[in-house]
């Protein structure tokens, strides 16, 4: 390293290792600065820059000590090796110093509060106001204005760094990446890439210097950090000062702004939680396990192990989407959910979820696969019971779990209309397709899974001992897998359907307490006892007059059953550009895919359910009851 000989005013070479004491600058850039180059040039003197080195040479004798160093002149920036040395090395210079004198240009002791000062506000500074064991602030005068230790609260204030890291009464590496982040998250510099250059110390980690590759410098930084630390609070960034989080990302952060809010973000002594490997770059991106709980379409609730300062019993967690990966490892991106990019939940909430579960994902840097842009939810296209007459299919009563309502699927204007004027009476009417949407979190807490609709068909004193399937239910496990439950009379206690839910409270209630509605509604029915064969759902229908079929991912399921004579599938279908926005949710947009259930005679095999649209060969929306005899 270089230092002034403030006496001579002339550079000096020394061993880093062997080098005298010394005191240090701190300042902000300006016009006419002195450089490695003119401090051998007699024009030196005439330079603005020239006096603040003087200055602080004279402040330096004052203190006894024989040697300053200045970052304008003692590196010589034209060796891009050196540059990249000296980059490397500053903060433990900085932190090897005697003294630092911090030059506040834009501020005067009598009329300017310090906060004011841009100085708190470049990103080079940040180290330099960390690293050294002590700093004195001076004015554009050179006007004493404190030290570091008597100016510790105010600093606090401004720096958002707590108090003890300052005056070194605790490291600045036992507070967490994400803490350390933020204290950066508001200080610019002159080049995009000194964002991350000037952090390096704060990481205690080296990289070399790659001026021009803009943002990428960041992602670098965190990659080098990733490689160092398992501290997972490096993926518990938010959306930054401008407030937008656009689309799907991957897990690092693009700008430290994006770690504005992570101040009170810390790393808790013990987990609470299962065991979790650490994470790594791979060839398929950044490699991690975590828990995870399911939390809406092909969407995890992804636990990170860190929490908020003064909520202990909370975990913060990040949303990752599963994405259309042609890779033997699936991939996924990060996401927002209405508006959440972290969501804090309870520990306790965490562990009493029976649908958590530890697993590793793979996140690419830049997101190059396709989102799988499904549909969250279900339509049904056909619906034809064995053993059951058209007027009690008709009948049919779906308790759709996101509307909260019970509904039919043709209204009994239609149904008497068909049965009075058309030729094939109810058998004439068209196959109305049924949406049934998984329903919103409440509160904001409660994952969005499991049930999504019920159909019902009330039973007669036939079904007290029969075989006929009285209702369905439909809905996803963990892994986003649709899954179908269906039973007879017998499987409901009380052998009728007078407990189904008709408001929130009966829906929740129905989730938590054990009952004759538990079949029905209760979440853990959905991954409980699936049927692999044909021989498993004879016994599961015989032993408890219920039976699961759970569907393969991204595939679906398409199962006949013999015995009931009866075909149930799930498929997914694609919504064709020119479907007719009437009869679909506003949500389920062409060029999605849909979970699109049919039920069917096991031996009818004509029907699929593709979205077709023409009249005649297919469905097609009741818009009046004319359109009834269309395909007459």
């Amino acid at each position: 390293m270089r230092l002034i000989n403030v006496r001579t005013i002339q550079l000096e070479e020394v061993q880093s290792s062997r080098a005298p004491k010394y005191a240090i600058l701190s300042h902000r850039w300006e016009k006419e600065e002195v450089t490695f180059q003119d401090m051998s040039s007699p024009k030196t003197f005439g330079k603005k820059g020239f006096s603040k080195i003087q200055s602080a040479c004279w402040l330096a004798r004052n203190k006894g000590l024989a040697y300053l160093w200045v970052d304008t002149c003692c590196i010589d920036k034209t060796s891009s090796a050196e540059l990249t040395e000296a980059i490397n090395s500053m903060y433990r210079w900085y932190q090897d110093a005697e003294v630092c004198f911090a030059y506040l240009t834009d501020i005067e002791i009598h009329q300017h509060d310090i906060k004011n000062s841009v100085w708190f506000t470049r990103g080079w500074t940040l180290q330099e106001l960390i690293a050294p064991k002590h700093v004195s602030f001076y004015d554009r005068h050179w006007v004493f204005l404190g030290t570091k230790d008597n100016l510790a609260e105010d600093l606090s204030n401004i720096t958002g760094i707590d108090r003890d890291v300052l005056i070194g009464q605790r490291r600045h590496s036992s507070c967490s990446i994400a803490q350390r982040m933020s204290w950066a998250s508001k200080r610019q510099t002159e080049r995009i890439e000194d964002r991350a250059y000037s952090l390096l110390g704060i990481f205690d980690v080296s990289m070399p210097m790659l001026y021009g590759e803009g943002e990428r410098s960041f992602t670098r930084l965190q990659e080098e950090i990733i490689r160092h630390s398992d501290d997972q609070s490096i993926f518990a960034w938010d959306r930054g000062l401008e407030g937008y989080f656009g689309g799907r990302s991957g897990l690092l952060a693009t700008s430290p702004s994006n770690f504005v809010t992570c101040q009170n973000v810390v790393v808790p002594a013990t987990s609470g939680l299962p065991v979790t490997s650490g994470f790594a770059l791979t060839n398929v991106g950044i490699s991690i396990s975590l828990m995870t709980l399911p939390w809406t379409m092909e969407t995890y609730l992804c636990i990170l192990h860190c929490s908020l300062k003064n909520c202990p019993q909370y975990r913060l967690g990040i949303f990752l989407e599963r994405l259309s990966s042609s890779q033997n490892t699936e991939q996924y991106a990060r996401v927002q959910i209405d508006g959440a990019t972290v969501l804090p939940i309870l520990l306790r909430t965490i562990l009493d979820d029976s649908h958590g579960r530890v697993r590793t994902v793979h996140v690419r840097p830049n997101i190059i696969d396709a989102p799988l842009r499904r549909w969250h939810g279900f339509r049904l296209h056909s619906f034809t019971l064995p053993e059951y007459t058209p007027d009690e299919l008709c009948q049919a009563r779906f308790h759709c779990r996101d509307k909260l309502q019970s509904m039919t699927r043709y209204s009994a204007e239609e149904m008497r209309a068909a049965k009075h004027y058309h030729p094939n009476g109810l058998l004439g009417l068209p196959p109305r397709p049924l949406y049934f949407r998984m329903p919103r979190a409440r509160g904001g807490v409660v994952s969005i899974r499991g049930t999504a609709a019920v159909i019902y068909i009330a039973p007669s004193k036939k079904d007290k001992n029969g075989e006929r399937v009285c209702w369905m239910k439909f809905g996803f496990d963990e892994d986003f897998r649709p899954v179908c439950i269906f039973g007879r009379r017998k499987s409901l206690w009380g052998g009728n359907a007078a407990h189904l839910a008709v408001d929130e409270d009966s829906y929740y209630d129905a989730e938590e307490a054990p009952g004759a509605h538990a079949l029905l509604f209760r979440h853990d029915w959905i991954n409980r006892y699936p049927c692999v064969n044909d021989q498993e759902i004879a016994a599961q229908w015989q032993k408890r007059d219920f039976c699961i079929l759970k569907g393969v991912k991204d595939w679906g399921l398409d199962k006949q059953i013999p015995f009931l004579r009866l075909r149930i599938s799930i498929r997914l279908e694609n919504i064709p550009s020119n479907y007719p926005p009437d009869g679909r949710p506003e949500s389920a947009q062409p060029g999605m895919d849909v979970w699109t259930i049919n039920i069917n005679s096991w031996r009818d095999s004509g029907e699929n359910g593709g979205m077709k649209t023409a009249t005649g060969t297919g469905e097609f929306v009741l818009r009046s009851l004319d359109d009834m005899f269309a395909a007459v």
